[in-house]
């Protein structure tokens, strides 16, 4: 029994890294390393709307591509820490992400953000466009 736990911590371990990485890479190959680099905080007059369609489907493709290979750590490891710590990395992102990111994303584009914001999940998938994430 127990050898059949870890080959299925193994294989969710495998999985979820794979799909991070992924999504990583893809992430870099579609936005570039410009935009990845978030050069648009330092040169705001620069920045646009981006209308790609992956936003569509998430509001953060990369920092949803670091989430998966932490569950997968968490499920390799599967103890009371790497619970406590991916819950803290959880917790880090959301943070990071609403207080500083989208405030700033906010105060830039207004009600055309906010209106984004209230259409497509930050890190989860939205479920009714899951093919279109598939094919990214």
């Amino acid at each position: 029994m127990s050898t059949l736990i870890f080959w299925t911590r193994v294989f969710f371990s495998i999985i979820f890294s794979i799909l991070g990485i992924i999504m990583i890479i893809r992430a870099l190959q579609t936005f570039g390393t410009d935009y990845m680099s978030v050069v648009y905080l330092y040169f705001p007059e620069e920045s646009k709307i981006q209308n790609h369609e992956i936003y569509s489907v998430i509001r953060h493709p990369t920092y949803g591509g670091y989430l998966p290979p932490g569950l997968g750590g968490l499920f390799f490891t599967f103890t009371l820490y790497s619970i406590i710590f991916y819950l803290m990395f959880l917790l880090s992102f959301y943070l990071h992400i609403h207080f500083v990111e989208e405030n700033e994303l906010l105060t830039r584009f207004g009600q055309l953000y906010r209106e984004y914001l209230k259409n497509a999940p930050a890190f989860l998938l939205n479920l009714i466009n899951k093919g279109f994430f598939s094919a990214f």
